[in-house]
């Protein structure tokens, strides 16, 4: 059971995701909208369908989640929070699938010999 103690923080916006062509990895950043001088990192959520889940912290408004697979979707969000573990309301969510690379197909003609 995941619960959130929420403190007043403003929650992150502007929450963006980009991937690239054949690489499982899931780039996040977004900002922090109205400043706060308590926040001192942000808490990343990632949900595949069910509940969102923790899948890690930074300190900088940015996140490459390593552990996403290939072709699979995720949705994602993001809370601040300060340093007696008051995390903000979560962020709006953000939606990716890490997409597979096919190449394009080469058909070479048949050669007897």
């Amino acid at each position: 059971v995941l619960t959130l103690q929420t403190g007043g923080l403003p929650p992150p916006e502007a929450l963006k995701i980009t991937a690239q062509d054949n690489n499982p990895m899931i780039y996040l950043n977004w900002t922090q909208g109205r400043s706060d001088p308590r926040i001192i990192g942000w808490r990343v959520y990632r949900s595949d369908g069910g509940a969102f889940k923790p899948v890690g912290s930074t300190w900088l408004p940015g996140f490459v989640d390593v552990s996403a697979t290939l072709d699979k979707g995720y949705l994602y969000r993001v809370t601040s929070f300060d340093a007696q573990g008051n995390e903000s309301a979560l962020s709006a969510s953000a939606a990716m699938a890490a997409p597979s690379y096919v190449p394009n197909r080469v058909f070479l003609p048949a050669v007897r010999r």
